[in-house]
């Protein structure tokens, strides 16, 4: 994905992907060598925190331990609530609770959502749309019109237009749900040795220490 980026091309490989991944998930369940855990689902609000969460179980030592395939990220609120194959990773999970429910989900699964402080998932959201994320969807006319605005007129306008992101993560706060673990963007920055030791455990997967060292050394916030 990295090395395309005309928007149809990409669409076309991820759509192969995912057939892919759903024939591979089929084969695990008709041979019996599903993993442990069949699906882990990664998800939190744009900018916060979700490609640190793909880099943690990409990571070829995590990998190796959950055989599960990562799936090409999409658009889950404008695609209905999708089943997805057995022996797969799902980032970039960007939906409300009540849509979460409704996902079709193999068993047994777990899922990680991670917060942010809605105050910088604004500011980080506003330079990726203003100057580094590349160029998607609607975003080109947003570009245009934060560049003709100040720092305050364009930051007070973005955070607009993530009204319906805050109504999202709302509606996880306060939810007990035995299979997601809660994790805070500043919290795992804070104390990273804790928090990825939760939800590597969570996710049920047993790394050796020397193989837990390596792994927090390459996902650091800080390297990455």
């Amino acid at each position: 994905m990295a090395a395309l980026s005309y928007e149809p091309a990409r669409d076309v490989v991820k759509t192969g992907v995912r057939y892919g991944a759903h024939a591979r998930g089929k084969a695990l369940e008709l041979t019996g060598r599903v993993p442990d855990i069949a699906t882990i689902f990664l998800a939190s609000s744009p900018k916060a925190g979700s490609q640190w969460t793909k880099a943690l179980f990409d990571h070829p030592i995590v990998h190796a331990h959950t055989k599960l395939f990562s799936m090409p990220q999409r658009d889950y609120q404008v695609v209905r609530p999708s089943k997805f194959p057995a022996g797969s990773i799902v980032p970039g999970l960007y939906v409300g609770y009540d849509h979460y429910l409704k996902i079709p989900k193999p068993l047994p699964y777990r899922t990680v959502y991670v917060f942010r402080d809605p105050r910088d998932l604004a500011v980080s959201a506003y330079y990726s749309a203003i100057k580094t994320h590349r160029i998607i969807g609607d975003l080109a006319p947003i570009r245009e019109k934060l560049q003709g605005m100040s720092f305050d007129e364009g930051l007070l306008y973005f955070t607009g237009l993530l009204d319906f992101r805050y109504k999202e993560m709302a509606t996880w706060a306060g939810v007990e749900d035995p299979m997601v673990l809660f994790c805070k963007l500043e919290e795992i920055g804070a104390e990273p040795r804790q928090h990825v030791a939760a939800i590597l455990d969570h996710c049920g997967v047993k790394l050796t220490d020397a193989e837990f060292e390596q792994v927090l050394a390459d996902v650091d916030r800080e390297n990455l």
